[in-house]
């Protein structure tokens, strides 16, 4: 048997493999850059996904690259040994879970991405809990969104082809 030393393969930026696995939770915190990941160094953004009672189950990374015109952006979950980069799996929940559910009252606005999500978060009133899903436009149904049952939301789609 031949081994190969992969730690120097380049990967395509754009693309996410999809491995068996499913997330091992909680998830320890702090969340930590995987090895597969580290040659982008500490990224710019962090978003942790968490079940409606706050364990961590996955994260979202995001590397601004160029000076802001290029980004790269990542999951990462627990795999019961190791921080990896793989997806959060199906039945996700939706970025901020345990503040939705602290404010069963709450009316919600739904966005494309976690930087969205913390932008408008800075202009609704306090009666808006703001949430988005893991995975990109077409991600969308591999989040639980049983959460927002009952609620007034409101779904604001990004303007382009795959918001609309």
């Amino acid at each position: 048997m031949r081994k190969l030393n992969l730690q120097n393969v380049p990967i395509d930026d754009d693309v996410i493999v999809e491995r068996a696995s499913e997330p091992v939770t909680p998830m320890p915190e702090p969340v930590e850059v995987p090895f597969e990941l580290s040659r982008y160094g500490q990224p710019d953004s962090i978003w942790v996904y968490r079940l409606d009672g706050g364990e961590a189950v996955g994260a979202v990374m995001r590397w601004n690259r160029e000076g802001g015109k290029s980004k790269v952006i990542r999951p990462v979950i627990w795999d019961g040994e190791a921080f990896v980069s793989r997806s959060l799996g199906s039945g996700r929940p939706p970025l901020n879970a345990p503040m939705i559910a602290a404010a069963p009252t709450a009316d919600v606005l739904l966005v494309e991405g976690e930087k969205t999500a913390d932008a408008a978060a800075a202009y609704l009133p306090e009666n808006f809990c703001v949430t988005t899903w893991s995975g990109g436009a077409n991600a969308w149904k591999n989040t639980d969104f049983s959460i927002l049952a009952g609620r007034v939301v409101v779904i604001w789609p990004d303007n382009d082809d795959a918001g609309k």
